[in-house]
């Protein structure tokens, strides 16, 4: 059992643009393309252009790549900012973090499944409220109260699915009746992704 104090994050999802298929149509529609010149546009802001130039067809026209995406945020063009999406893998939080996240229904979302993992050792995040009482006396009460708290929570935890087990329930059905007994500072991982606009909400 850890207890964990930040959470971590990793970009595991990006975008990405077929420069050969890019190319292509710039050359079957009689473009040359400038104003998406891959080496000095990252590829999520390319995304963004491909979009919003396609709807003006100004590939070799108009304003300069940072100018352009500033003025499509400026005038509200945010369905150009849907063409790039990113991923992100969060870990060591907690599933009151986690029902809160997933109440931005615009994400695509994946997490960590209760039912089908055993929690025989499982980490907890410790509550943003208790923090700095943590960091400053690690020994005392409301932190040894909490770690005997969590100790609690895996033993209850680890005595009924043992005895949903005896019940004759299986595996998952016996994991699903005894997560009932975790508290929602038991750590979860989520992926989440979503475009630019979205993240922009966020």
């Amino acid at each position: 059992m850890k207890f964990i104090t930040a959470p971590s994050c990793y970009l595991v999802i990006k975008p990405l643009v077929d420069d050969t298929e890019l190319r292509d149509f710039l050359l079957d529609n009689e473009f040359t393309g400038e104003k998406l010149e891959s080496r000095t546009i990252p590829v999520g802001e390319r995304c963004i252009a491909i979009g919003s130039r396609t709807c003006y067809q100004s590939f070799d026209v108009g304003r300069e790549h940072v100018e352009h995406i500033k003025h499509l945020i400026g005038v509200g063009h945010g369905s150009t900012l849907e063409h790039s999406n990113y991923g992100m893998l969060i870990t060591g939080v907690s599933r009151s973090l986690t029902h809160e996240l997933v109440r931005h229904r615009q994400f695509g979302v994946s997490q960590l499944s209760q039912r089908f993992i055993e929690h025989d050792d499982c980490n907890f995040v410790v509550p943003p409220a208790l923090l700095n009482e943590w960091r400053l006396n690690p020994t005392g009460i409301e932190a040894e109260k909490y770690r005997a708290d969590c100790q609690s929570t895996l033993a209850d935890y680890l005595w009924w699915l043992d005895a949903y087990k005896r019940l004759g329930y299986t595996g998952k059905e016996a994991k699903e009746a005894a997560r009932s007994k975790l508290t929602n500072d038991v750590e979860t991982r989520i992926l989440i992704t979503g475009d630019l606009r979205c993240w922009r909400v966020f």
